[in-house]
């Protein structure tokens, strides 16, 4: 059983690896910018998504996660437009204000049911989008703020940036799945009482997945604020950010490794290329889609796959 395990785990780091080579490679052959630009996108919605993945663990459920992508987006751009901060610097403490942001806000909600915090993320990253509209003198307000872009724009150098960020996200996250901290999650997700009753401290180790899920959301919303060059809180704040994660990772297979990062290229691309065919309509066809996946394949794609296997 042992050895099974170990060839598995093995055949899905060959996988990996191999499609981490095809990645870096990628931009020497497509270099077309819009090509670019969604595989910049894609990744950027693996990383939130894989990073929201570590929340549900623990058995919480956020819909604020803009808010940790906005706040790093803005930490980032302030940051170089008043004190011309290097913008990998910027990006690090837009991670870092994302952190503590997630420290103070999970301090105060953690202690809430899981449907509960859900609705009170949503209505603080929309509190946090009027604030920022409000304070104009400080962050441009409803206009945004414009910064000069990372390389110049050069779309090939900002892939390969996001490329890292999400490895990094990727390989983070994997790291927890392998430690005793994924262990005292899922504990939490499937009996906190019981968890409680043999020493796991569920606010401590439910904090420990909220702000490591706000890490790299906020780092990559430092990155997409240098990436695009110009930013605003309708773009940054979007509830498309906080939204889109879950349906990801429903639609790749909850509680999985692989769901979230199947869900999100696959409903980044679907996203993509409705938006072209039926730029009128592709919303309900989108959703039509999501509501089918949901019906047909309730437990995502992974799961779907892997209940296949146990029938064969």
């Amino acid at each position: 059983m042992l050895r099974e395990l170990q060839n598995k785990f093995r055949g899905i780091k060959s996988v990996y690896t191999l499609l981490i080579i095809l990645l870096i490679l990628a931009p020497l052959v497509m270099r077309d910018p819009y090509i670019l630009h969604v595989m910049v996108m894609t990744l950027a919605y693996i990383t939130i998504t894989v990073s929201w993945s570590v929340l549900s663990e623990s058995g919480q459920f956020s819909l604020g996660h803009a808010a940790f992508f906005g706040v790093g987006a803005y930490t980032s751009a302030l940051l170089y437009r008043n004190f011309l901060i290097n913008p990998f610097l910027g990006m690090l403490f837009g991670a870092l204000a994302a952190c503590v942001f997630a420290l103070v806000v999970g301090i105060i909600c953690l202690r809430m049911h899981a449907f509960y915090l859900a609705i009170a993320t949503l209505a603080l990253a929309e509190t946090i989008k009027v604030v920022v509209i409000m304070l104009p003198d400080i962050t441009g307000g409803a206009v945004g703020i414009g910064i000069s872009p990372l390389f110049g724009g050069d779309r090939v150098l900002n892939y390969y940036i996001a490329l890292a960020i999400t490895v990094a996200a990727v390989l983070t996250i994997l790291g927890v799945r392998k430690s005793k901290l994924y262990l005292a999650f899922t504990s939490i997700r499937c009996d906190e009482y019981a968890a409680s009753s043999v020493g796991i401290n569920p606010l401590k180790y439910k904090l420990y997945a909220f702000v490591l899920s706000a890490v790299f959301t906020g780092f990559f919303g430092g990155f997409f604020s240098f990436y695009i060059g110009f930013i605003d809180p309708h773009a940054v704040f979007n509830i498309e950010i906080s939204i889109a994660p879950q349906v990801m990772t429903i639609i790749g297979g909850l509680y999985t490794f692989s769901g979230p990062i199947i869900g999100a290229v696959i409903i980044t691309l679907l996203d993509e290329f409705l938006r072209i065919k039926m730029p009128s309509g592709h919303l309900i066809v989108y959703g039509v889609i999501l509501i089918l996946c949901v019906i047909f394949i309730p437990r995502g794609i992974i799961g779907a796959i892997r209940g296949r296997g146990r029938l064969a």
